[in-house]
């Protein structure tokens, strides 16, 4: 988990092709704009004048609003 500018996210996608993210659980990720998926690492990095399109695949994916 990271938090950015006040605001919390789960998995920042990174900046390179063909990603997988399997089997992960996200719980109580709505509240106070947080959110469980980012796709702006380039945003955390000084050299952030990347902006093209990746490919992130996510299977198996499961998410809960449960506080636990």
């Amino acid at each position: 988990m990271f938090s950015f500018g006040g605001y919390t996210r789960g998995i920042i996608t990174p900046r390179t092709e063909n990603f997988t993210v399997d089997s992960v659980k996200f719980y109580n990720f709505d509240w106070k704009g947080s959110a469980a998926i980012s796709g702006c690492s380039h945003c955390f990095h000084p050299a952030s004048t990347d902006s093209g399109a990746r490919t992130v695949t996510f299977k198996n994916t499961y998410f809960d609003k449960s506080v636990i």
